[in-house]
């Protein structure tokens, strides 16, 4: 979510600054098949600085068209479920009941428009969507699904959302919602489960003052507490504590790491906080007290987490590049970190290939990945849409003090990890993983066999192409095997021969599927190694 308060002094001109707080509504892209209610959030960010009397929610729903229902809530502050330094945060619910014809609407998308009437003094005024200037203040649009994500009846996986930041991430520009509401939204969405990974500048800075530095770690206390499911809205997924860690690459520009530990905060012993500051524009930054990659990787692995590439296809924009000396991952950086780690069929180190969409930067990161499995290094693939809320669609800065900017595309859940296990960390080590924004994909090997699955809905449409990757290291090349289904189907498995995948040293397996009216999605298997003796 959008920060539109902070100057660099106070006479400076910002487009974006007003004299009252952040006013923003959220709520799930999707809501899965057995929810009852559809939740819609707001937030109001540093309603301390510049105090408001809230009136009234109204929220709008449209389908096709057709206004079908309007909710009222007057008494606001009974929805209030949380409150904690400058962020309050609000919970309203319409039950699916209410929405007139509703069988017809499943798997349609509804139009959800929410204002709040509140009062700075005497005057009264209207938020609706949200108060930031340059937004669209376009209503929410919400899928009734009528299906779960698409699994395996016999061995189905578990989707995650592994990268996205919390209330813990409050800085210059941007802040991210609390703990209970990324979990409450995750579950209605579908997932399974979520991983934290707040700014490591962010989680070392006091909750008061995100300019100076907490040496009590206040925020990563909080962090651990939250993730473990004290507060109002408990947890019914699995809510992972994390890290997004700003390391020092060689040339002393910064890149991303992520970090993901073991499930809440009964941890034994807690996870040790890893620092990191080199990108994060605060004060008192001493270039040679940063974690180097190695550091911050082996903190990381004994603590028994697995670290991970965080958006690797990612190219820092203009400003960040200037301004904060970030860079985008490199091979050599991989080359260069944990000798042995990358080089065992037992991972502690993963790539988020995917970062809210399969689009330019999953192409460019897909390229980097691919060299690195040829020169025979082990990495699984996850995936994330580093929401800072950003639960329904994406709001971010755009030009600083200038313009705020929104992807319609890109919403929480959307970008999935699957993962085939019980154990999240264990699923990732030993790459049992794979990443979607729509079908189910797995390939199993059996001896000197393998097959491959998929499966998808008519929410993410029916299998149009399929390929088959097999990987030779030591011809640094791979051999494709392309399937075009000529009769379009939700479901497909195919054995693969034993002379096809004979003497090679991984296998791995990406779809395309297609609804009826033309929108794709996409999926794509970690690789599956078939030698490990030749990972060295």
């Amino acid at each position: 979510m959008v920060e539109t308060h902070f100057k660099f002094f106070k006479w400076q001109p910002s487009f974006l600054y007003k004299d009252e707080p952040e006013i923003i509504f959220d709520c799930p892209a999707r809501i899965s098949p057995e929810k009852t209610e559809i939740p819609i959030y707001l937030f109001i960010k540093d309603f301390d600085k510049f105090p408001i009397s809230l009136e009234n929610v109204e929220i709008q729903v449209v389908c096709k068209g057709k206004m079908l229902a309007t909710h009222k809530f007057d008494e606001i502050s009974k929805h209030k479920i949380h409150e904690k330094y400058d962020l309050q945060g609000f919970r309203f619910t319409i039950p699916k009941a209410t929405v007139a014809s509703l069988p017809q609407i499943l798997d349609e998308k509804l139009f959800l428009y929410p204002k709040l009437k509140y009062k700075i003094g005497e005057k009264t005024k209207i938020a609706a969507v949200d108060n930031i200037n340059t937004t669209s203040n376009f209503p929410f649009s919400v899928y009734l699904a009528s299906e779960n994500y698409p699994n395996d009846d016999t061995n189905p996986a578990k989707y995650y959302d592994l990268h996205c930041h919390s209330s813990h991430t409050n800085d210059h520009i941007e802040f991210g919602a609390p703990v209970s509401f990324i979990a409450d939204c995750a579950d209605y969405t579908g997932l399974n489960g979520v991983a934290i990974t707040d700014h490591s500048y962010d989680l070392s800075c006091k909750p008061e003052n995100y300019l100076e530095k907490d040496e009590k770690l206040t925020h990563w206390q909080y962090l651990r507490e939250e993730c473990g499911g004290n507060d109002r809205l408990s947890h019914r997924i699995d809510v992972h504590l994390g890290e997004e860690i700003s390391v020092v690459r060689n040339g002393g520009k910064a890149v991303h790491l992520g970090a993901i530990f073991d499930v809440g905060a009964g941890l034994k012993p807690a996870p040790t906080f890893v620092a990191g500051t080199a990108d994060g524009a605060r004060k008192g930054y001493n270039r040679k007290s940063e974690p180097t990659m190695d550091e911050a990787i082996n903190s990381v692995i004994e603590n028994g987490g697995v670290a991970f590439a965080a958006h690797p296809g990612e190219i820092p924009n203009f400003f960040h590049r200037l301004f904060l000396r970030r860079d985008h991952w490199r091979f050599q950086d991989f080359a260069d970190l944990c000798r042995g780690v990358l080089h065992t069929p037992k991972s502690p180190f993963a790539f988020q290939a995917t970062n809210g969409k399969f689009d330019k930067t999953w192409r460019r990161a897909r390229n980097l990945w691919i060299n690195l499995l040829l020169s025979g290094k082990n990495l699984p693939l996850i995936a994330g849409n580093d929401s800072h809320g950003d639960f329904n669609r994406y709001r971010a800065m755009s030009v600083p003090f200038v313009s705020a900017k929104e992807d319609f595309e890109r919403s929480f859940g959307r970008a999935r990890t699957g993962i085939y296990g019980a154990n999240l960390i264990e699923a990732i080590k030993t790459g049992q993983t794979f990443i979607t924004d729509g079908p189910f994909i797995r390939i199993d090997t059996i001896k000197n066999t393998a097959t491959i699955t998929i499966k998808s809905s008519k929410e993410f449409g029916r299998i149009s192409k399929i390929w088959l990757f097999i990987g030779d290291c030591k011809a640094q090349k791979e051999k494709l095997v392309f399937v075009n289904i000529s009769e379009e189907k939700y479901c497909y498995s195919q054995e693969i021969s034993e002379k096809l995948i004979k003497n090679v040293d991984y296998l791995r397996a990406e779809t395309v599927c297609e609804t009826e009216n033309g929108y794709k999605t996409f999926a794509a298997t970690s690789a599956v190694f078939i030698y490990a003796t030749q990972i060295t």
